[in-house]
């Protein structure tokens, strides 16, 4: 996030993170989901790969994710 937020030259269209970049599941996560609403709330659009996880009945299982965030922290899930 901090390297996202770093003074520029022009303000970005589009931040990518790699994949896993938040160490966390990401959808559970609201502190930085307001943090990424933040980020592109002037217009930038961020892509990246978080784990997703299924925590419903039996065996938790992850996976890997991509997300784009629209402005304001818009979410679309792939």
């Amino acid at each position: 996030m901090k390297l996202s937020q770093e003074p520029a030259a022009a303000q970005p269209t589009i931040i990518i993170w790699p994949e896993a970049a938040p160490p966390f599941l990401l959808s559970r996560a609201p502190v930085a989901l307001n943090q990424i609403a933040a980020l592109t709330a002037r217009g930038s659009l961020l892509m990246t790969g978080p784990f997703a996880g299924n925590a419903g009945r039996g065996e938790a299982s992850y996976y890997n994710s991509f997300y784009i965030f629209g402005r304001a922290g818009a979410a679309s899930d792939l």
